[in-house]
């Protein structure tokens, strides 16, 4: 598998959103960041934040692949797949998990364009909110996934989770494709059997595990301590983060991903506030199959947390919330940990996956969503203000 990306991903990405990969400057204050207040904060974000997220990552993922393998030889060898597939499922919704809190920490090569050292890590990982099942079920036909350049040659959203959720949890033996595409209009499909489609899948989604794994072995290595990211973040301007206030502004531009993806693409548009002309948009939903909409939301709100306290212990790390006290600003920090945790207990309150929150009371996400807000208004007012940090252009005079 590729490191990081080829030709076809610059393709697949100028058709799609990656506007919360990085901060650019635009809106930018006129003081400079309190270098000493920041440095141990950065030197946190390293080793408190970023190491332990990738390597927790590293570990699920590697379960992920074994899982897959397990039950693709269970397929293949016709015997009873029951306990292959719950296994697979679990290991699936372990590393979905530990992706969703690393999937707000797109810096350096997880980055896209915009990000200082950007290498599209994420995409190789999870395309979302470009996918397409019938690309998948194209490159099943074709066998493109036992290819030794498969990963090189296909675009983002033929692998990755958003293949896999489709591989391991599409019901029955329909394809995603219309009927005037080759593989119906040819009649390739039918031609497999149900027996076929079932082994294929299984050995697409080991294929496809494979190269997640992968790539979560590349992305830990890199921030693991003494990676060469980590001690880029760790110390600028000894690496690619040339000084203290781009690499704090690489940080902020990461942490927006609540903003542009979380309030907006993951809440806003399913419950019909935004983007969607109906009252509710249940194809904008995430994970549908696999129906953990709610938990990849929870882990996106765990990781922004972790970026904030500088680690998963608030009161043993140095965060930005440090950097407000130090500033005099005790209250703003506060303010903001008192409305991440309001974010988190709100979505945790919708006990079930978001479709059927959604059908049975269109306003679910309503209290969701505005908690949220709540949380990203701080983001984008007095946090940075404050701290003399540089907002992304694309969140400058956003409006909620």
């Amino acid at each position: 598998m590729k490191t990081f990306r080829s030709s076809v991903h610059w393709a697949i990405v100028a058709a799609t959103v990656t506007a919360w990969a990085c901060a650019d400057g635009a809106g930018a204050p006129s003081a400079a960041v309190d270098e000493d207040a920041a440095r141990p904060v950065l030197r946190s974000l390293a080793n408190n934040v970023l190491a332990p997220t990738y390597a927790e990552f590293q570990t699920a993922a590697d379960a992920l692949e074994v899982g897959a393998s397990a039950h693709a030889e269970a397929v293949a060898s016709g015997g009873d797949t029951a306990a292959s597939d719950a296994a697979l499922r679990e290991a699936y919704a372990a590393a979905w998990v530990a992706w969703q809190r690393a999937e707000v920490m797109q810096l350096g090569p997880a980055a896209g364009a915009k990000g200082v050292g950007g290498a599209f890590g994420r995409d190789e990982v999870y395309s979302w909110p470009l996918v397409n099942p019938c690309r998948v079920d194209q490159e099943l036909v074709a066998l493109s996934y036992t290819g030794s350049d498969f990963f090189e040659g296909q675009p983002v959203n033929a692998y990755g989770f958003d293949a896999l959720e489709y591989l391991v949890f599409a019901e029955g033996t329909d394809n995603a494709c219309a009927p005037q595409l080759q593989i119906n209009a040819d009649g390739g499909w039918d031609a497999l059997g149900e027996e076929t489609i079932r082994e294929r899948r299984a050995a697409y989604a080991a294929a496809v595990a494979g190269g997640i794994a992968e790539q979560a072995a590349t992305l830990a290595q890199a921030w693991a301590t003494g990676g060469v990211w980590n001690s880029a973040l760790a110390d600028p301007p000894s690496g690619a983060f040339e000084t203290v206030q781009i690499a704090v502004d690489e940080v902020l531009g990461a942490m927006f991903y609540v903003d542009k993806v979380l309030k907006d693409a993951k809440l806003a548009r399913p419950a019909g506030i935004l983007g969607c002309t109906a009252d509710i948009c249940l194809d904008g939903i995430e994970a549908p199959l696999s129906r953990r909409s709610g938990e990849a939301v929870l882990a996106n709100l765990e990781g922004f947390s972790r970026l904030y306290h500088g680690g998963s212990d608030p009161a043993a790390h140095d965060g930005f919330d440090d950097m407000l006290r130090a500033a005099g600003e005790g209250a703003l920090a506060d303010e903001i940990t008192a409305d991440i945790d309001a974010a988190i207990a709100a979505l945790s309150a919708i006990d079930e996956p978001f479709a059927d929150a959604l059908t049975a009371d269109p306003a679910a996400l309503d209290a969701a969503h505005a908690a949220v807000a709540e949380l990203t208004d701080d983001l984008k007012g007095d946090f940075p203000a404050v701290l003399a940090l540089n907002i992304p252009s694309e969140a400058a005079g956003d409006a909620d």
